[in-house]
């Protein structure tokens, strides 16, 4: 429900007629017996949050991602709602617009505590004091479980590493990955 409210918000922020969500898709590739019914275990849990996606055969996923060598895929989970994110931007122009509204912004100041009055937030205590707050926005990325935590609130976050790949320009993409969001093909994924 959090990453799909997101996605939702993401792809309402917007300028120039382009948002702040790329929906390009994923594709989570299954080369084992095992892997592909992991596939199917996913398919099930994702289908009973509402979330939109199919099993492909080989072909499919070659068709849906031209670079894959047919011959090594057994089949694939594709979730077509799936997409990148552009932080980014979306920070830049959330601040634009929260600042016209009158939402004040402090750059990087550690927060030590959230106070709170009657169960309601009353303030931010930081190294310079506290500032009083009747509403307080959560922007500490992936320390946010630590923020929450302050005023007793869970929140979903786990920081995870990532694989990251740069490679020089590869011709088959040539013209697949223009600006200003980027990438053109599903996100892949082979776990």
């Amino acid at each position: 429900r959090f990453a799909r409210d997101t996605v939702e918000k993401l792809k309402s922020i917007e300028q120039g007629g382009a948002s702040c969500f790329n929906q390009v898709g994923g594709l989570e590739i299954a080369t084992t017996e095992t892997r592909l019914a992991d596939l199917s275990r996913k398919l099930g849990y994702a289908s009973s949050w509402g979330i939109e996606g199919r099993l492909l055969d080989p072909a499919e996923c070659k068709a849906l991602y031209p670079l894959l060598n047919e011959d090594m895929v057994l089949g694939g989970l594709h979730v077509p709602g799936d997409g990148l994110a552009l932080a980014a931007r979306s920070v830049q122009l959330l601040i634009v617009r929260t600042s016209a509204a009158g939402v004040a912004y402090r750059g990087p100041t550690p927060v030590l505590d959230i106070e709170q009055a009657n169960g309601r937030v009353a303030g931010v205590r930081t190294p310079d004091g506290i500032f009083p707050a009747d509403i307080v926005v959560c922007c500490a990325g992936f320390w946010g479980p630590k923020v929450g935590a302050m005023v007793g609130m869970a929140v979903p976050l786990l920081p995870l590493a990532h694989q990251y790949v740069k490679t020089t320009p590869v011709e088959e993409l040539k013209g697949r990955n223009e600006l200003p969001n980027g990438a053109g093909l599903p996100i892949l994924r082979f776990q």
